[in-house]
């Protein structure tokens, strides 16, 4: 195999819940590679495990979450035939994409390896919670923004507008008392047959920290509920900061003939130390 440019980006997460919830993650991290077994679990029509290829450090862990899909058949074409086959497989065999992690157990903050058709941060929670036996609904990782829109905000002297877009899902599923405001404007906007809503706070001096709590707690609705935050802004001082496009991202391009696991811990473990500094922010607020 030639060798190419392997694109990597990784995202950046914060654990969020109750202190004796975030023991219980902490724990089971801390000691996971001491168990013989670790179960399969079945979420949204898929199929969920942790490989083997799990790596212990004394603060932190990395570990590999496959996605099966053992519903779909499986084709193989052949090019030269110009024909298509099925594979003959199991009921317990399908395709999997691996996705990639790094979670440390010391400051809660998970480092997610993109890619697509991977498990999804709303489906790792039920995953997380299946495995440590606690409600869904109680684990919930925050996307960590980045240090420009953090510094926007913290050098504005007054904050007057806080406006998002968000757009209507098929189905809407209520799962928290602290979003109910916004539930019942996507059930006002459903029954218009409205594709989006908009939803503007006004004051004369909004409370900065309020708002950055608050865009938290939308990017993990925005998961729950399988929608798109369109469009979040924060207005003061005579400036505009959108906070969609300042997410935490860590990018490299690698020269390699084939990216292996190994490869890919690597890049986090490196992600992670560039980006410790700026983090710190993080684990003081938890």
């Amino acid at each position: 195999m030639a060798a190419s440019y392997k694109e990597l980006k990784c995202y950046f997460y914060q654990l969020n819940g109750t202190q004796q919830i975030k023991r219980h993650i902490n724990h089971y991290f801390s000691k996971i590679t001491n168990q013989d077994t670790i179960a399969t679990e079945s979420i949204s029509g898929f199929d969920y495990y942790i490989t083997r290829d799990i790596i212990q450090q004394p603060d932190y862990v990395l570990f590999t979450i496959a996605k099966v899909n053992t519903h779909e058949e499986i084709k193989l074409d052949d090019i030269e035939k110009q024909r298509r086959e099925l594979v003959d497989k199991e009921d317990t065999q399908g395709l999997a994409i691996d996705t990639q992690f790094l979670y440390d157990f010391k400051s809660e903050i998970l480092l997610q390896k993109r890619g697509q058709g991977q498990i999804n941060i709303s489906d790792l929670q039920i995953f997380i919670s299946q495995k440590v036996k606690i409600n869904s609904e109680l684990v919930r990782f925050d996307l960590i923004k980045d240090k420009e829109g953090l510094e926007k905000l913290d050098r504005l002297n007054q904050v007057h507008d806080f406006v998002f877009n968000v757009s209507v899902p098929k189905q809407l599923n209520l799962f928290a008392d602290d979003v109910k405001d916004i539930n019942s404007g996507i059930e006002l906007a459903k029954k218009l047959s409205g594709d989006s809503i908009e939803i503007k706070v006004h004051g004369e001096r909004l409370d900065k920290r309020g708002i950055w709590n608050s865009v938290q707690l939308l990017m993990a609705y925005q998961d729950k509920q399988d929608m798109k935050v369109t469009s979040m802004s924060i207005y003061g001082d005579s400036e505009i900061i959108d906070l969609v496009k300042h997410k935490l991202v860590y990018y490299k391009k690698i020269y390699i003939e084939e990216l292996t696991t190994i490869d890919i811990y690597r890049f986090l473990e490196e992600a992670y130390a560039n980006k410790r500094d700026y983090l710190k922010y993080y684990e003081e607020s938890k």
